[in-house]
């Protein structure tokens, strides 16, 4: 286990302030006690644990309804989704590059763009 570092937190925090109350003063209180438990992937999909909170069995997740775009050294676009369990607590930080090789560019939180998506948004994007 280990501490988000604080580009991490700082991808957190920044989505976390697009999100309406409760859910962003949920997100920012979990982001404080988190740890990550498992990197996938070359650390483009971490996996947290939050101090004190006994994650239910697992039923899947649920995408946050903020997302965010940075656009790496070489031009490729990466996506960031953050996910949260059953019980809309922060589960899952995954960065999704679209384009060959690893992701080039450090301090990816200075470079995102957050934006709000609707579950009628992400339905429509999937058809």
């Amino acid at each position: 286990m280990r501490d988000l570092s604080p580009d991490e937190m700082s991808i957190v925090l920044r989505l976390a302030d697009s999100l309406p109350e409760p859910a962003r003063s949920r997100l920012i209180s979990d982001a404080a006690a988190a740890r990550v438990v498992e990197e996938r992937a070359d650390g483009e999909c971490l996996i947290f644990s939050i101090s004190g909170y006994q994650r239910p069995p697992y039923r899947g997740q649920e995408l946050y309804p903020a997302e965010g775009r940075i656009i790496d050294a070489d031009g490729a676009e990466i996506d960031v989704l953050l996910y949260m369990d059953a019980q809309d607590r922060l589960l899952e930080l995954e960065y999704i590059r679209w384009g060959d090789g690893p992701i080039l560019t450090s301090c990816l939180a200075e470079r995102m763009v957050v934006r709000t998506v609707s579950a009628e948004d992400r339905l429509a994007s999937m058809m």
